[in-house]
């Protein structure tokens, strides 16, 4: 239903249906392999960024234990210090960050082959591939034979009921192609949005880090959380806590 009135719109420009649906299929995959390709590669270097930065800034505080809030009393300032200084010793911070750098180095790893990792996750690489072509398969055929589909079903339904049935059956493919035209149009124009803040604000990996946020605008309620969690962490690790606030606020400001 989401291809559909690009389909559409194509074969009455004179494109063969089939080549028509090829073309959808192409533009999709490369986009999730341009992102596969691309995004696994920088998660996997920040992260062993953000194990050195914690690791900095802990030996740091921990060699000379000191903190002074403004608004607060000497005396208070001298507790809290303790209090971190103990929470952080007994924490052993350098482990987790050893972890977070391994594993780090493990994804970089997984990353040149970030094909065969990601049909990894999905089970394994035969069923990830068999699986996927017989969908897209199935829905070329589908989608290439839906009038046909549509005259058989109805071949099962009484004469009497048939005019109620396809009255219905239009108004749900009229449904679910607006809300598909509607997604595609949200995702893009999330994805254009981040693209162009982070150019803004000189942002690395601005291209990527836009097209996650739009491909991830699918999910509901966590998929901008998703989206925002790499660009915040790129951020700390690049410029600091404050930069990563700033960064937090242009996805939160462009979501709402």
């Amino acid at each position: 239903e989401i291809i559909d009135p690009g389909v559409q719109a194509m074969h009455r420009a004179g494109i063969p249906r089939g080549v028509s649906i090829l073309l959808h299929y192409f533009i999709a995959l490369t986009l999730i392999v341009f992102l596969l390709v691309s995004l696994i590669p920088i998660i996997a270097i920040q992260l062993q960024q953000i194990a050195l930065f914690i690791s900095v800034e802990v030996d740091a505080f921990l060699s000379d234990p000191r903190i002074a809030l403004p608004l607060l009393t000497p005396e208070v300032n001298d507790r809290l210090t303790i209090l971190v200084q103990t929470m952080l010793q007994d924490l052993s911070i350098d482990r987790f960050t050893d972890a977070l750098q391994q594993f780090g180095q493990n994804l970089s790893t997984a990353a040149q082959g970030s094909l065969r990792f990601a049909a990894q996750l999905a089970g394994s690489v035969v069923n990830f591939f068999v699986n996927l072509i017989l969908v897209l398969v199935l829905a070329f055929f589908i989608q290439i034979e839906k009038e046909k589909i549509t005259q058989w079903i109805r071949g099962f339904l009484p004469q009497r009921f048939r005019p109620y049935i396809d009255n219905k059956s239009e108004a749900i493919h009229l449904k679910l192609a607006q809300w598909g035209r509607g997604q595609l149009l949200l995702c893009l124009s999330i994805g254009v949005l981040v693209f162009l803040a982070l150019i803004i604000i000189r942002m690395p990996y601005a291209l990527t880090l836009a097209i996650l946020a739009g491909f991830t605008e699918f999910i509901p309620v966590v998929g901008p959380l998703i989206a925002a969690i790499p660009a915040v962490l790129i951020a700390l690790t690049q410029q600091g806590f404050i930069w990563a606030l700033v960064v937090a606020a242009v996805y939160y400001v462009i979501q709402w």
